[in-house]
């Protein structure tokens, strides 16, 4: 719960110490989340109640035509049986994965303020990725490890000052 919190901060406190001087500086801050355990403030779990939670199950008959090779037991991990809805244990993951990434969010969000704050936000470079997407159900599959476009798509955000335009899109890489 607290790892990411920690790295955040850590960042945060350099920025606002000067620690790199008057020099150009490089920091990275790796984010664990949202790997298990999903452990996180119950603030954010607060915020997504399990009944209002809204997904679309997969038809039954997914792997009738889909290649078993795309296929993966990690579902076994979560306690899930393959091709069978559970609705009560999918909502807990769900609201736990959400409870998550908004606590990302907010540590990224604690880093981008600091950087705004100290005067120096016209003169770095801020880059976010991640490096795998995760499956919540979808194809009856759980966690990382698929090549399902849900799990290969990542966010890939870029702000370069004066060089980007807010709220661009590329497709290209």
């Amino acid at each position: 719960q607290h790892k990411d919190g920690k790295n955040a901060r850590q960042i945060v406190e350099w920025i606002e110490n000067e620690a790199f001087g008057d020099k150009p500086f490089f920091m990275t801050c790796g984010i664990h989340k949202p790997h298990g355990p999903f452990l996180a403030p119950d603030k954010y779990f607060d915020l997504y109640p399990q009944e209002k939670l809204q997904f679309k199950a997969p038809p039954e008959d997914f792997w009738d035509q889909a290649p078993k090779l795309a296929m993966t037991k990690r579902y076994e991990g979560f306690d899930f049986v393959f091709e069978q809805e559970n609705d009560p244990l999918r909502r807990e993951y769900m609201q736990a994965y959400h409870a998550c990434i908004t606590f990302i969010d907010a540590q990224i969000g604690l880093v981008l303020d600091a950087v705004k704050k100290n005067g120096h936000w016209e003169d770095t470079i801020i880059i976010l990725t991640s490096d795998h997407g995760y499956q919540l159900g979808e194809h009856f599959m759980w966690g990382k490890v698929t090549l399902f476009e849900v799990c290969d798509r990542v966010p890939f955000v870029m702000r370069v000052p004066g060089t980007t335009t807010a709220g661009s899109r590329s497709e290209g890489l």
